[in-house]
């Protein structure tokens, strides 16, 4: 698979210069990878980063035997366990392809390898790890101060067509309230002036 597309996504990031596209594209793997599939399945470690080219994943843990589901990854996007990934640890978590995707993966080992030699890859490193703990802290504040509607609004904007990507029940479960509210919610507003 041509590598352009990977390197374009990441462009937007940083500035990629040759030698480093060159290096990552010898270390990366393409995977057009089914529905279903499991990313990260715990408690394996997971030690590798994923960027989605095209599809959509979900994450979720399991808690007294239901699934919570947590996360929700679109086209663009990188995912990583950091604590699985960098620390060795085994994943609480599962994220799962929730249609056909196209994956780009770098193992643990591989990304050591380009942190070591270019510096682009430490600047990389450095913006996914921030934007997953940015992204932890704005779930964690819109579970305590935010309403399920405002919560809904807020994964709507982030992701316009999720409603065809997942279930109303992971839709539910992301925003911490049954189907049933869920439903309920957005009959009463699509019912308001």
């Amino acid at each position: 698979m041509d590598a352009e597309q990977l390197f374009g996504i990441l462009s937007d990031q940083i500035v990629l210069t040759d030698s480093f596209k060159t290096a990552l594209q010898q270390e990366v793997t393409f995977l057009s990878l089914p529905k279903n599939h499991f990313l990260i399945e715990a408690p394996r470690p997971s030690d590798h980063i994923y960027l989605l080219q095209e599809g959509f994943a979900k994450g979720f843990v399991f808690e007294e035997g239901e699934k919570k589901v947590h996360s929700f990854w679109g086209a663009g996007d990188i995912i990583v366990n950091p604590h699985g990934c960098f620390e060795k640890v085994p994943s609480v978590e599962f994220v799962q392809l929730t249609e056909k995707s196209k994956v780009w993966c770098i193992g643990q080992t591989s990304l050591k390898v380009l942190m070591d030699s270019f510096k682009e890859a430490r600047s990389l490193y450095r913006i996914v790890i921030g934007r997953y703990y940015v992204q932890s802290q704005s779930r964690l504040f819109d579970v305590q101060h935010r309403s399920a509607w405002q919560r809904y609004q807020k994964l709507i904007q982030q992701y316009p067509v999720i409603e065809q990507k997942v279930s109303q029940e992971y839709i539910a479960s992301f925003l911490s309230i049954t189907p049933q509210s869920l439903s309920r919610m957005k009959r009463e507003h699509r019912n308001k002036p």
